[in-house]
């Protein structure tokens, strides 16, 4: 059954043909058929690392070709199916007693960043006007994305740090500042 559902559409006319091969009644031919779906699905669940892999690959040669063939459209299209299935499209969840997202993540975002500012600027040499203006959206969007993070690193790096560590940064600022206003900074901050 599982061959016929795979190599035919499923029709009535179909399973009317099953049933009379194996003389059975409909009914079964469709009780089986939903069973044999329930197994399919419990195994794609089961396995979704290696299709998800499986998908990028094949998702990349096509952003690739069309690259290649100057369709712009369909480069930015992929890229952003690409962000939703690795997660990159989704903002990191916030947890404060977790360490900080693995450096892989920014490097991921950035890379990705880099590979839409490089598709723009094609667009803008082919005269693509709406595929650039796509396409800067996006880079927009990945750099809010990117600054986000560090953001959110820096604060959770910051939250780690002893009060003397912060004085000592706090200080190290402070000599980048013009002397008058220093001076001024430090007065207010003595008792």
């Amino acid at each position: 059954m599982l061959d016929t559902m795979r190599e035919h559409e499923w029709t009535l006319d179909k399973a009317r043909e099953l049933a009379a091969t194996f003389g059975v009644h409909l009914a079964t031919i469709y009780r089986d058929r939903d069973a044999v779906l329930d197994d399919l699905a419990k195994e794609q669940l089961a396995d979704r690392g290696p299709r998800r892999a499986a998908l990028l690959i094949r998702l990349r040669r096509t952003a690739s070709a069309a690259a290649a063939d100057g369709q712009h459209v369909a480069v930015l299209r992929a890229l952003a199916l690409e962000a939703r299935i690795t997660g990159l499209e989704e903002p990191e969840p916030i947890d404060v007693e977790a360490d900080q997202v693995p450096a892989d993540a920014l490097d991921r975002l950035r890379h990705l960043y880099g590979d839409v500012h490089r598709l723009r600027r094609q667009c803008e040499m082919a005269g693509k006007a709406t595929a650039a203006m796509q396409a800067m959206k996006q880079e927009h969007e990945l750099l809010a994305q990117i600054h986000d993070e560090e953001v959110r690193r820096a604060d959770l790096d910051r939250s780690r740090r002893t009060p003397e560590q912060l004085f000592e940064e706090l200080g190290a600022q402070l000599d980048a500042l013009p002397d008058l206003l220093r001076i001024r900074l430090l007065a207010e901050r003595k008792p």
